[in-house]
């Protein structure tokens, strides 16, 4: 097994010559489901063991990184009405902000409060060479169509520009916030 080197990772993403092909795989879903590779992993009963499964199992299968599912976390997410979902859920049902009134009652998450400790203490428990790519809980786009709809988000970009502005901004302003604190908390614990 190759020991991790997260600066290999880099060298590819920034298209320079790496040490060797890395191993990528944004998400793993359910790590407790890989059964072989999960073998010595040992659970210590705490809020931090679905994160260390993630840790082991990407330590194991040879990734210089751990991508964590941080909104397990409670770090920064868009509460958005939602509805039964079967196989799939379609994009234009029960919309949480429908006008600017909606909008300005909407109750905004701050990126400022969540369980940043968790990414604290794990950070301490990487293999050495490893390093986390943080993830948020959907993009800009994702949150815009869980939040208006897809096709009252259309409709809306000709009948209130503005508001779809200010949705976006909103979005993005706090996606941004939680990049930049994440990418303090990480780097400072190097």
């Amino acid at each position: 097994m190759n020991k991790p080197d997260f600066d290999n990772l880099l060298a590819t993403l920034y298209r320079q010559k790496s040490k060797r092909t890395p191993i990528f795989e944004f998400i793993i879903n359910n790590p407790s489901r890989f059964k072989k590779p999960m073998i010595g992993y040992q659970p210590k009963k705490d809020k931090l063991d679905p994160f260390r499964e993630y840790i082991h199992l990407y330590h194991r299968l040879g990734y210089d990184f751990v991508s964590l599912p941080v909104w397990e976390a409670n770090l920064l997410s868009f509460p958005f009405s939602s509805h039964d979902e079967k196989n799939s859920r379609s994009l234009n049902v029960d919309s949480t902000i429908i006008d600017r009134n909606s909008f300005e009652n909407y109750s905004w998450p701050d990126p400022e409060i969540g369980e940043y400790d968790v990414l604290e203490n794990l950070t301490k428990e990487l293999p050495d060479g490893m390093k986390f790519i943080i993830i948020g809980n959907y993009g800009v786009l994702e949150n815009a169509v869980n939040l208006v709809g897809f096709d009252k988000l259309s409709l809306m970009l000709f009948e209130e520009p503005d508001l779809v502005k200010d949705i976006f901004n909103a979005i993005g302003s706090r996606l941004l916030r939680y990049y930049e604190m994440n990418s303090v908390i990480t780097e400072t614990l190097d």
